[in-house]
């Protein structure tokens, strides 16, 4: 992020308009990776917990976005 005479710049490896988000399908994304993260836990699975994490952090930030449209 940056600051410069009013306005503010950001960079980012991607983007989404709360209007673009399908809600229903970032919620069924959410408890998959809810699902996932349950599973690779029960067999310490690092690699699919790692995944599985950055997929529900996704999810929530679509469904966050997606209520303030």
């Amino acid at each position: 992020m940056e600051f410069s005479n009013d306005l503010v710049s950001i960079v980012a490896n991607s983007a989404e308009r709360a209007r673009d988000i399908d809600l229903r399908r970032a919620q069924y994304q959410k408890q998959k990776a809810e699902e996932t993260i349950k599973t690779a836990e029960e067999k310490h699975n690092v690699d699919d917990l790692a995944r599985a994490q950055v997929s529900l952090r996704k999810a929530m930030n679509r469904i966050n976005v997606s209520s303030h449209k």
